[in-house]
């Protein structure tokens, strides 16, 4: 595994002028993992009038390039009945092209399924309402995709003040409306 490391000019750290010997022991480095037990970030909203309040997001553990536990909460203005998806973008999260997670915890848990692509499109987690599950217009939603599930955090982070990710909402008639929102 290579690892890169640039630190600016401006850290004051230098190496000698003379360089160093690539057999020398005078320079050491100590990495220590920053892991934050979770990040609940609220996403800005603009006029989308499917979202009554403002969906979260709720990242935990937060350690980058592993998997997390990922919890999303909004409600809706139109109710939702079987085969109803939303759909949220993560640009960045990773994991095998899964075509199914049957275990979704937290309290609406038992009215979705769900399923993740890495690849069309790109780092995608679908929320699918079950066959005969209703949510009425207005119930707060609160779903967990489990770390279990094997969706780990972008290797670089998150930079919750301007990470965008899309949640977009289709009914089964096949209505959409969606819009872009940024985590922050």
């Amino acid at each position: 595994t290579l690892l890169e490391i640039t630190v600016p000019p401006l850290a004051g750290f230098a190496l000698p002028q003379a360089g160093v010997a690539p057999d020398s022991d005078n320079i050491s480095l100590t990495l220590h993992k920053r892991s934050l037990p979770s990040m609940s970030t609220p996403i800005r909203t603009g006029g989308n009038a499917s979202f009554l309040q403002p969906p979260t997001l709720d990242v935990a553990p937060l350690d980058a390039g592993l998997p997390a536990n990922i919890s999303v909460a909004f409600s809706l203005s139109v109710a939702m009945q079987g085969h109803d998806r939303v759909t949220i973008f993560l640009p960045g999260f990773e994991s095998n092209d899964l075509t199914s997670i049957p275990d979704i915890a937290g309290p609406s848990g038992g009215s979705f399924t769900a399923a993740w692509t890495s690849k069309c499109p790109e780092s995608t987690l679908t929320l699918i309402v079950r066959e005969g599950e209703h949510v009425s217009a207005g119930q707060p939603v609160r779903i967990t995709i489990q770390e279990q599930a094997g969706i780990s955090l972008p290797f670089g982070g998150i930079q919750s003040a301007n990470w965008p990710f899309t949640i977009s909402t289709t009914g089964a008639a096949g209505s959409t409306r969606s819009e872009e929102r940024r985590v922050g």
